[in-house]
């Protein structure tokens, strides 16, 4: 399915505006995803952007970088939404892609780049509704027990050890525990100040079982991230696990 074609905006050296190379510090794509606050939103945006470039443009290489943007108007969006849809995507997923396809162009009105009627316009999708399950699955805690049995004593399987433990006890996201210092947590307390979306702090409980999988007072050097997994040694240069560390390591027990 193709797009529409987009407008000819002439530039004063008669270049198609579209063609015209677009500065980093003036694309919106740059722009947008400086705008946002936390890694892990970044590379999920970017992401998104990304994917949409590619389907727009039929080149598996192509980035948001540089794309002209700013001359999407509605009748461009809404074939963009059914594009998306044809993916066989869930719901979920296009919402999205559409927030970060809104978000670029907001930022193309904001930079001056489309007008404001053009960007209303242009923005003014519905989102895609559907009647799913929950994600995610029942894990009983035999299937725990047999991933923390698997750990060592090895400085890394200490960290996976307490990693699964508290993931599976607070139902934190692993971004969230990817971004965990010591000082977060509070063993008298038994609780882990977590930061969530949009740096929203919550207050998550451990249970007794999972304090035990916790490291000595002493161990760690301001972080919460036990133990460079590369080397098995205690790490302290680096202040948080990384989110897709945290990733790694449930995937694998899990």
């Amino acid at each position: 399915m193709s797009l529409p074609a987009l407008p000819a905006t002439e530039s004063p050296t008669g270049a198609a505006a579209g063609m015209l190379p677009v500065e980093p510090a003036r694309d919106p794509y740059h722009v947008y995803l400086d705008s946002l606050t936390s890694p892990e939103s970044r590379r999920t945006m970017r992401g998104c952007l990304d994917r949409l470039a590619r389907l727009l443009t039929g080149d598996e290489n192509a980035t948001g970088a540089g794309q002209p943007w700013h001359l999407l108007r509605y009748e461009h969006t809404v074939r963009i939404r059914t594009m998306l849809t044809d993916q066989g995507w869930s719901a979920a997923y296009v919402n999205k892609h559409l927030v970060a396809l809104r978000r670029v162009l907001k930022e193309a009105w904001r930079l001056g780049q489309t007008s404001a009627e053009d960007f209303a316009r242009a923005a003014d999708l519905a989102p895609v509704r559907q009647s799913r399950l929950p994600t995610g699955h029942h894990v009983p805690p035999e299937v725990v027990g047999a991933a923390l049995a698997a750990c060592d004593d090895s400085p890394a399987g200490v960290r996976d050890a307490a990693l699964i433990a508290v993931l599976y006890s607070t139902g934190c996201r692993r971004a969230e525990l990817g971004g965990l210092q010591l000082a977060d947590y509070d063993p008298g307390a038994r609780s882990l100040r977590v930061r969530g979306k949009r740096d929203k702090e919550r207050l998550v409980y451990l249970t007794t079982d999972a304090i035990s999988t916790q490291p000595e007072p002493g161990q760690e050097n301001g972080a919460l991230s036990l133990y460079d997994p590369r080397t098995g040694e205690l790490d302290v240069r680096r202040p948080v696990v990384p989110d897709q560390s945290v990733y790694s390591v449930a995937a694998a027990e899990g």
